[in-house]
């Protein structure tokens, strides 16, 4: 032992706090904190009570399967990609050695572990702030894209991450009773909730509603007899009954539209110019064929005119101008001509530039611009056969492409280094619409293991993440373990969550403090 036990605890105490500080704002510094406590465990000896501490959970052994099945998919079936293969390896790493490490080490204090729950809390509030700060000043920043806002890290695993602070601080205002600070833990509630709708998560947004409705429904009628279940359940219902109803009154626009037929006649604009139809093009924008209409020689000059952006150049977004001027001129139901793009006001010309193709959108907490979005990409990709830039529709085609890979490699997979390739060669035997840059993985991890390690390997490999974790005995924070593993379970349905290294060591970190770490209850 180097130091006094003392000392090597507050080490190993210290790593574990940088990790939780790390885990919202750097890959660096996860990586330097797991540095920090493996070497610290080195430096602090006594291996053999910690080869006890091993030999007394068994479960750290049989999770440590998930890194394994990796290994050994890496050498069949041939030929593999081995940089592939090599890279995943280095990505899941911290699935073997961080339970190894956390879970021979000297037990922590469950007054440690709150501690690290509140800094964690702690700084996924502070990248919220700076993340809010960046989306009002978004235009000077020149930040055009939603996922920016937060600087850091995905904004899809930042979403988890404030979606799992909400709870936490749920549970400390539930349970912290004399806590002077339970005011503090509701309005961070509070806070997060708002910052969720500002930041445009739709991944952590639906996942939040979800996890609300579970709860609801659990308490409701497993643990509350409180009358109020009958004034709750109606409100659920109402407010899906909402949304389909909205969904479906927005669907039954685009169809009759979709049915629209250019005028048999000629007719002109003001300036007694002849409009242009483009009936094969069956775009849609509230209720209104986009390619109806039209005088693009009036709308080149008279758009140069209001704009820097030129009429055949791009927006920021990376589109090219006249087709999102066009949309946009459509959602204000105005002509595509002189007169239509006169009618727009300033805000209107910068909302375009910016690539915003539907005025609907320029209003920031708008439910029916969620619920107008997904129809007009639901349309899209239903009438139309489009999913290029749709994050919900590429996802369906992306997981169609897994399911026809799973349906030629279902017993044994296609191996760790070969799931890029087998993506590839898929999207070239289906003639994906997808364009290039859209060709991704499964987005979903159930289907990414099948795929990769065949039915076998797959069941090896979600009984050790899922086993484990439930036959550890759940102490004290029972609500936060179990809201825990219900995110990475609902993320695995739309995330590779496990192919990146910030979204493994988000799992594998609280994974391993809620399983695997010794705790003191005190």
């Amino acid at each position: 032992m180097l130091f006094s036990e003392k000392t090597h605890y507050y080490i190993y105490y210290s790593g574990l706090l940088l990790f939780a500080i790390g885990l919202p704002t750097s890959v660096f510094l996860m990586s330097v904190s797991q540095f920090i406590i493996y070497i610290n465990w080195i430096l602090e000896g006594d291996f053999r009570t910690k080869w006890q501490r091993i030999k007394s959970n068994k479960w750290i052994c049989f999770f440590s399967t998930i890194f394994w099945v990796h290994f050994i998919w890496t050498f069949f079936p041939q030929p593999q990609d081995y940089n592939y293969a090599l890279n995943d390896l280095r990505i899941k790493l911290p699935l073997l050695l961080f339970p190894f490490f956390v879970g021979s080490a000297s037990p922590i204090t469950s007054k440690n572990i709150k501690n690290i729950l509140f800094v964690f809390v702690a700084t996924v509030a502070i990248v919220s702030i700076i993340g809010i700060v960046r989306y009002i000043l978004k235009d000077s920043l020149n930040i055009i894209d939603y996922r920016h806002f937060v600087p850091f890290i995905s904004h899809i695993r930042f979403s988890l991450m404030i979606v799992f602070s909400i709870f936490i601080m749920v549970y400390f205002y539930l349970n912290e009773t004399h806590n002077r600070y339970r005011f503090i833990f509701m309005l961070l509630v509070v806070f997060f909730i708002f910052s969720i709708f500002i930041l445009r998560v739709h991944t952590g947004i639906m996942l939040l509603i979800i996890l609300i409705i579970l709860y609801l429904l659990y308490y409701l009628f497993f643990v509350s007899k409180n009358p109020i279940r009958w004034v709750l359940l109606p409100a659920i219902v109402l407010l899906f009954s909402y949304f389909f109803y909205e969904a479906s009154n927005i669907y039954k626009e685009f169809l009759f539209a979709y049915e629209a037929k250019a005028p048999s006649v000629i007719l002109t604009n003001e300036n007694h110019k002849p409009y242009y139809f483009i009936e094969e093009s069956k775009d849609v924008e509230n209720g209104q064929r986009v390619y109806f209409f039209m005088v693009e020689e009036e709308m080149v000059n008279e758009w140069n005119k209001r704009s820097n952006f030129k009429y055949y150049g791009y927006d920021l977004k990376g589109n090219k101008i006249k087709y999102t001027l066009i949309r946009y001129l459509t959602s204000k139901g105005l002509t595509k001509d002189s007169a239509g793009i006169s009618k727009l006001t300033n805000e209107d010309i910068k909302a375009i530039e910016k690539g915003i193709a539907n005025y609907i959108y320029l209003k920031d907490f708008s439910f029916y611009a969620y619920i107008y979005s997904f129809v007009w990409d639901f349309y899209n990709y239903a009438k139309l056969g489009k999913v290029n830039g749709s994050s919900l529709f590429q996802r369906i085609e992306y997981q169609k492409t897994a399911l026809k890979i799973i349906k030629h490699h279902f017993w044994l997979g296609v191996g760790t280094g070969n799931v890029q390739k087998a993506f590839n060669e898929a999207y070239s035997q289906i003639k994906t619409n997808l364009k290039d840059n859209y060709r991704h993985r499964a987005h979903n991890q159930y289907l990414t293991f099948l795929l990769t390690f065949g039915i076998f390997g797959f069941w090896l490999v979600m009984l050790a993440f899922v086993l484990t974790y439930f036959k550890q005995p759940f102490h004290s924070l029972k609500l936060i373990k179990i809201t825990f593993i219900t995110i990475c379970l609902i993320s695995f349905l739309t995330e590779d969550t496990l192919e990146t290294q910030a979204g493994v060591s988000f799992v594998i970190y609280f994974y391993t403090i809620f399983s695997f770490a010794k705790v003191h209850e005190s």
